[in-house]
């Protein structure tokens, strides 16, 4: 483990780090240029970032319920797996006060995603459930649910697949390699890989519902009047009408109005 991962961790509240399970969310800095790069065009740069922004911000807010759920054995502490590492700063003003925060560490997304769950485990963690950013309307049910699936079925890994073949969540309760390796990343088969992985390792497997995640400019449609979505509804009926046919886009600032 890292020192600035274990520095982070750290700061968890004594009640947080009495949990036996942790969700962590990855994310990017919102820069221009650097994240949902597939909606541009027709969004523009800015106004793609913008619009992750808002993802990031309705994540949290959606989640943090889970850290005072009735049901101790669904109850998690929530962490933020971030990139580039130079932005720690930055990130923090984007999260909700307290939710300590890891460097995404690795090469390709398997790295990143093992190094994850090989460090919260390091750190005593019994289960670590992890989850993107780009699927900011995901059922807290869904989350709960891979919980107590890892739970009541020590040993496997728990996978929550979209409709383009990859994953909006995977679950652990132990750090294997095996779910990531020989996965050809941003591909339709992502799923399919990951699953032929773990048959492969002998790892039992348990697949939650499907859901989506916004790749395509088509996926905001489920967005527009989301009320679970606040920050993002807001956003999208505001600066994107022209996109959507919603309502007139109006002009977008740089700095997104932050």
């Amino acid at each position: 483990m890292t020192d600035s991962t274990a520095d982070g961790l750290r700061r968890c509240s004594a009640e947080q780090l009495s949990r036996e399970n942790a969700l962590v969310v990855m994310l990017k800095y919102p820069e221009p240029g650097r994240v949902k790069t597939r909606l541009v065009p027709p969004l523009t740069g800015v106004e793609a970032s913008c619009l992750y922004r808002c993802f990031i911000e309705d994540t949290f807010e959606r989640i943090m319920p889970l850290t005072r759920c009735s049901d101790a054995d669904e109850r998690v502490s929530i962490h933020s797996a971030f990139t580039p590492a130079e932005k720690r700063g930055d990130v923090t003003k984007l999260l909700p006060a307290g939710i300590p925060l890891i460097p995404q560490r690795g090469g390709d997304l398997g790295e990143r995603l093992y190094t994850i769950f090989n460090e919260m485990m390091e750190y005593g963690y019994k289960r670590v459930v992890v989850i993107g950013s780009d699927s900011p309307d995901i059922p807290l049910e869904y989350i709960g649910k891979a919980v107590r699936l890892l739970c009541e079925n020590p040993g496997r890994v728990v996978l929550g697949p979209t409709e383009d073949g990859g994953y909006y969540l995977i679950g652990m309760d132990r750090a294997s390699k095996a779910p990531f390796e020989g996965i050809s990343w941003g591909s339709d088969t992502v799923l399919s890989d990951t699953l032929a992985q773990c048959k492969r390792d002998g790892i039992e497997t348990s697949l939650l519902p499907m859901w989506r995640d916004v790749d395509r400019i088509e996926d905001l449609e489920p967005l527009i009047n989301n009320r679970h979505l606040p920050a993002t509804m807001r956003f999208i009926k505001d600066h994107l009408g022209h996109i959507t046919g919603d309502m007139r886009g109006s002009q977008l600032e740089v700095n997104c109005g932050k």
